[in-house]
């Protein structure tokens, strides 16, 4: 999915600066996760629990690199769950990755090019084919990222 809509530019006339791609990764783990009483669950869950970290790799120069993904945030619970209905105006617009590529064309020539990334279940493709959740999960897990989120 595309990501330049959520960004903006530094300055006018400028391009904006976005990750060439956001990994969401679950943190909070309920206590039943198959549940029957679903909605429940999710209404339980205290205010304040950390629901995802936010990790972004800067470039599709870095997929093969650790330490340049970055921790860059965390999705928390304002407040309790509220239920919405199937008639809310919530809607969520997804952008076509092909618009970031436009904007950023040395990307795209870079994405084609064949690389080994050791993956699970995999060795070698394009940096296209490589770049997903099985590469940044090993990646998170290996600890070496930019935390910009540390406790301190």
């Amino acid at each position: 999915l595309g990501l330049s809509d959520f960004c903006q530019p530094a300055g006018e006339g400028e391009s904006p600066n976005f990750p060439y791609c956001i990994i969401i990764k679950p943190v909070y783990e309920p206590t039943s996760p198959c549940s029957p009483d679903f909605m429940s669950d999710l209404q339980s869950i205290p205010t304040g629990t950390i629901l995802y970290d936010l990790y972004a790799c800067p470039t599709p120069f870095a997929v093969g690199d650790a330490k340049q993904l970055q921790r860059i945030g965390r999705i928390k619970t304002l407040s309790k769950m509220i239920p919405n209905g199937p008639n809310s105006p919530l809607f969520f617009k997804h952008q076509r990755k092909e618009e970031d590529l436009d904007m950023r064309p040395d990307w795209n020539a870079f994405l084609q090019k064949k690389t080994k990334i050791k993956v699970k279940g995999k060795g070698t493709g394009t940096i296209h084919q490589m770049a997903g959740w099985r590469l940044f999960e090993s990646q998170i897990a290996q600890g070496t990222y930019q935390d910009y989120e540390a406790e301190e």
